[in-house]
């Protein structure tokens, strides 16, 4: 007790007996541990973040998003099963070029859009301005963030040089090269959360568009 720097009269309140022992010492310099160790925990102060450019922008536009676009959410299923074959098929036949889901589901896109072009538009406060060139925007997670560049007039081109473009905007994305030229025009997005086991979820619209295509994980399934 004394090298502890305590009163035998504190342990004994402690124990609650008078005559103590060794263990009674320990006891209570372990319980006066525990109460130090819950009182720094109370005190502890919160680690402060201070806001990126990045993130300060980013809020500002999901913001924007929440409070000015009326959302709806639909939800399918797709059977990926030709899909993955084709995939397997180019990516085997050709070494230079890879083609990702991503790749192969901007075409898709730009299909549907053919179909249904006023996916492809724009609203403003005097008209709904539908848009000829596709402009695909690909949501892109890097460290403190999120960004998307936008692939331009997929339309215009094949499933090789929109490859090429994705890769190119990733690399740049990741690297933090990305200039507002390259972040600028899209009419539409997709954002893919297929690499984690995600089986549904909503993204959110980036105005000023009015769709974005939310892409879950595939999985193996039976099916009748």
């Amino acid at each position: 007790a004394r090298e502890n720097g305590i009163s035998l009269e504190a342990v004994a309140d402690y124990a609650g007996k008078d005559i103590l022992k060794r263990q009674d010492v320990n006891g209570y310099l372990e319980s006066q541990k525990q109460k130090t160790d819950i009182v720094e925990a109370e005190v502890a102060e919160d680690e402060i973040i201070p806001l990126t450019k990045m993130r300060k922008v980013i809020a500002k536009r999901m913001l924007e998003s929440s409070q000015t676009i009326p959302t709806f959410q639909i939800t399918v299923e797709v059977d990926m099963t030709q899909c993955i074959a084709f995939r397997k098929l180019v990516n085997g036949a050709k070494d230079d070029i890879k083609l990702s889901f991503n790749d192969i589901l901007f075409k898709c896109m730009e299909a549907a859009i053919r179909k249904f072009p006023y996916i492809n538009s724009s609203y403003t406060d005097e008209a709904i301005v539908v848009h000829k060139d596709v402009n695909i925007g690909l949501a892109v997670s890097i460290d403190h963030g999120l960004v998307v560049p936008v692939a331009k007039q997929i339309n215009r081109k094949n499933m090789e040089e929109i490859s090429l473009v994705n890769k190119e905007n990733i690399a740049k994305a990741r690297s933090g090269k990305l200039s507002s030229e390259d972040m600028s025009g899209g009419t539409i997005t997709l954002s893919n959360l297929g690499m984690y086991p995600v089986s549904q979820f909503n993204a959110i619209i980036n105005p000023p568009e009015v769709c974005i295509l939310a892409v879950a994980a595939t999985e193996d399934k039976p099916v009748l």
